[in-house]
């Protein structure tokens, strides 16, 4: 009688070790798959958002700088007008090959954080002489202050057509890039090492490694499906294309950028599923070795 009393209260307390043992299992395979998450984000915005050549390809795919040659005559237009000169003398001033080329050197050197230059004497004598030719074809008297006028126009326009060149928000950008760039490795690092930590305390905490395993792959899929799916609706509902932002081209880039972010995470988060695949086989084998040691 006693012998059974004894064994029925090994068991109880046998069963109730399992239970904390699973409990406690569940919670690092929940832990496990939050930092394989973040490790997942991170590594997203790493490869796309704060990534240099990526963003500039972004601004390639979307002919960002094909539409900056019409927010440069637009504003030379605007100049001109108060002083009641015809859009005509901007004929030949400003080639669409020529501006590309300059916007899109000028862009690519603010995002590399690379000094640049914008050629702007060409297009200044070719507005002066312009004006110039405007005046004399209409018999205008000139002065000190129309030669004067002239120059002040003229200074006016490049520096309208500096600043079209540029991307306004660059200086930003690359701030919070470094600002990123500098917190990626060691967070990242602090992350892989405390996955390693808790798969080794799970594998370790089971009689069997295979058990161990399990809870793994249940993180590895618990972070596919959060990594993949909360960007699969965005990418699907579309929300982002309702941001007002203007002009046009730069609304076109904020879409582009935001679409490849999305999509490098749902692309990471099917390696998780990979890695969930491989566990499963791995728990397979390892359970076929364990049965035949029992």
């Amino acid at each position: 009688m006693e012998k059974k009393t004894e064994s029925g209260k090994v068991r109880k307390k046998s069963k109730k070790v399992k239970n904390i043992r699973t409990v406690v299992s569940l919670v690092l395979s929940f832990i496990l798959a939050l930092c394989i998450t973040a490790i997942i984000v991170l590594t997203a915005f790493k490869m796309s958002f704060f990534n240099a050549s990526s963003v500039i390809g972004e601004f390639n795919k979307t002919n960002y700088y094909y539409s900056v040659w019409d927010s440069v005559y637009e504003k030379a237009c605007n100049t001109l007008r108060p002083s009641g000169l015809p859009e005509e003398v901007l004929d030949g001033v400003f080639d669409k090959n020529v501006v590309y080329m300059e916007s899109k050197n000028y862009i690519e050197a603010q995002i590399k954080q690379q000094d640049y230059t914008v050629n702007t004497t060409v297009i200044e004598n070719k507005i002066k002489d312009n004006i110039s030719s405007y005046i004399k074809k209409n018999n205008i008297e000139t002065t000190k202050e129309t030669d004067r006028g002239i120059s002040d126009i003229t200074g006016e326009i490049i520096k309208d057509y500096e600043s079209a060149l540029k991307f306004p928000f660059a200086a930003q950008y690359v701030k919070y890039m470094n600002m990123y760039n500098k917190v990626f490795a060691p967070l990242c690092a602090v992350l892989v090492i405390l996955c390693i930590i808790i798969c080794f305390v799970l594998v370790s905490m089971q009689h069997w490694a295979h058990r161990g395993i399990r809870y793994i792959s249940y993180a590895l899929l618990s972070s596919g499906i959060m990594g993949f799916l909360a960007p699969a609706v965005i990418r699907i509902s579309g929300a982002y294309e309702r941001l007002n932002v203007t002009p046009l081209r730069l609304y076109n880039l904020v879409v582009a950028v935001i679409e490849s972010n999305l999509n490098m995470l749902m692309y990471l988060s099917c390696a998780a599923f990979v890695l969930f695949g491989l566990s499963l086989g791995a728990i397979n084998t390892l359970k076929q070795r364990a049965s035949h040691k029992r």
